[in-house]
């Protein structure tokens, strides 16, 4: 047994070189110009669907504003002038005939005319002086008429309600006096009579 495996070892030892494996080298052969091929191959680039093709956008440029025409223009005085006129019940052409001295003031403002800030002062004072002259007025005395008929029921009321002279005089006409004077005889106003009558009625009443 010993002398067999040396004998094989050295047999081992002593053989020639192995021959290449014909179908190794046909194996390398075709894996080659499998590769020669994918590199020779034109390479394939993407390509974007085409578009179609859309019109040139342009801008339009805008419309100019239509110019301001006079008849659709009212100046800002316009609408204080006519409130006034509307409370003082003054003609126009007197207006401006006594505010500007031109009578035909509230016609062309009306028309469109812008008036010059000169004339809005003269027309804002104007104004001003007729409402102030207009509170200091005196007022109208109306006729007189007598009220000696109602001091019994006056004096009967303000007993029931306990409720002083000047006290009743103050709440009809706020004049703490005017029962005496309606005792001496002095006339009254024809709407101071109507007011203690509407009084006394209050007073009077029983529910």
């Amino acid at each position: 047994m010993l002398i067999y495996r040396q004998n094989y070892s050295a047999l081992a030892h002593d053989r020639g070189p192995v021959a290449p494996d014909p179908d190794i080298a046909w194996i390398d052969q075709r894996l080659r110009e499998k590769r020669d091929r994918k590199t020779d191959a034109p390479k394939l680039v993407p390509v974007a669907p085409a578009q179609p093709e859309q019109p040139p956008v342009t801008l339009q440029k805008p419309k100019p504003r239509p110019a301001r025409s006079q008849r659709n223009y009212a100046a800002p005085i316009l609408m204080e002038i006519e409130r006034w006129l509307k409370k003082a019940g003054m003609p126009a052409s007197k207006f401006g005939r006594e505010a500007v001295g031109d009578s035909h003031l509230l016609r062309d403002l009306r028309r469109g005319r812008d008036p010059s800030s000169r004339v809005v002062a003269r027309v804002r004072a104007y104004m001003k002086k007729e409402d102030e002259a207009q509170q200091h007025k005196p007022r109208p005395k109306g006729k007189a008429v007598c009220a000696l008929d109602l001091i019994p029921r006056i004096e009967k009321a303000i007993a029931e309600r306990e409720m002083l002279p000047s006290r009743f005089g103050r709440n009809v006409a706020n004049a703490p006096d005017l029962i005496d004077r309606i005792k001496s005889g002095a006339g009254i106003r024809q709407e101071t009579r109507e007011k203690i009558v509407a009084y006394l009625a209050k007073l009077e009443w029983r529910p």
